[in-house]
This record gives C-alpha cells, structure tokens and sequence, in this order.
C-alpha cells in the first residue's frame, strides 16, 4: 500500500509519522520525505489503521494505491 502525505515536509515529520505507524502496529514501511510518501505492508492491519494513525496526529492521508 502506498499514500501520500502532503504536509509530511521535514524529518521531524517523518518522525512522527514513524512513531504513529510503529504505535499503530505497522512494522514494515518505507518513508520518502523527498516524494511525500509512505509504502507499508498491512498484513494483519487495515488501510483504516494506517489512515486512522496518521490523521490522528493531524497529517493529510491520501491514497496512491492499495
């Protein structure tokens, strides 16, 4: 699964955002600040989940592709 996370714009941002995926329960997943995108692995997850941890931490979710 890949999205893009449009105010995702410096590494501050990409800590966040790794540390709201990793509390989520995403274990696998790449972080491309240079792209504004996140690709992760569901497995047991859901795209809710990961749309549901990144909104929560007030960063725009928008899917690329499932």
């Amino acid at each position: 699964m890949k999205f893009k996370v449009d105010n995702m714009t410096c590494n501050h941002c990409v800590m966040h955002i790794t540390k709201a995926l990793n509390a989520a329960g995403f274990k696998k997943f790449n972080i491309d600040l240079a792209s504004q995108t996140v690709t992760l692995k569901l497995g047991k997850l859901s795209i809710e989940d990961a749309q549901k941890a990144v909104e929560g931490i007030d960063y725009h979710f928008q899917l690329i592709e499932a």
